[in-house]
């Protein structure tokens, strides 16, 4: 029968290869289960503040980093649906460009770990079906093909429209 570890710092069940066990000195001598991260970070950084340590430099600087990793990531995730649309329409702008070119741009923005791969891919997805984009086929690597994907020129009865005023607003 196979042993079961909780994690001792939030509850949930471990799988035997990420326990970690953890001596914490004072009232907590004996061996503990944590998760590899983030509840042994956790742990043992609140075991530092509580034994009056400094808390070492490689820990700070850890804590630091995700901090700044997470306040990127609101950023992007604080966004509409139609703010990120709008936003790659403008990246893209008259250009053509690939899904990591686009990924590059938003993150020059916001933040080098503002948005993710899977994130862009969502949005420029979506961007196409709905036809405000278009892409074009560029073979790379012999046998894969990655798309650059461009602004469509707007059409239909509104763009007519709007063609018509103008013509009407020169012509007067």
């Amino acid at each position: 029968m196979a042993s079961s570890y909780i994690c001792d710092y939030c509850g949930e069940p471990i799988e035997r290869d990420h326990v970690y066990l953890s001596a914490i000195p004072g009232r907590f001598w004996k061996s503990r289960d944590f998760h590899e991260t983030p509840c042994l970070g956790i742990v043992n950084d609140l075991v530092e503040a509580a034994s009056g340590d400094r808390p070492s430099s490689a820990a700070s600087e850890r804590s630091a980093a995700e901090a700044r990793r997470r306040e990127e990531q609101a950023r992007w995730k604080s966004l509409t649906m139609a703010q990120r649309e709008h936003m790659l329409i403008e990246k893209i702008g008259e250009g053509m460009l690939t899904v990591s070119g686009l990924v590059k741009a938003v993150r020059a923005e916001l933040g080098e770990d503002s948005v993710y791969y899977s994130d862009m891919y969502v949005v420029v997805k979506r961007l196409y079906l709905t036809g405000e984009l278009g892409r074009k086929a560029e073979p790379y690597a012999k046998t894969k093909t990655r798309y650059r994907y461009f602004r469509k020129a707007p059409a239909g009865p509104i763009v007519e429209l709007e063609r018509a005023f103008a013509q009407n607003d020169e012509a007067a």
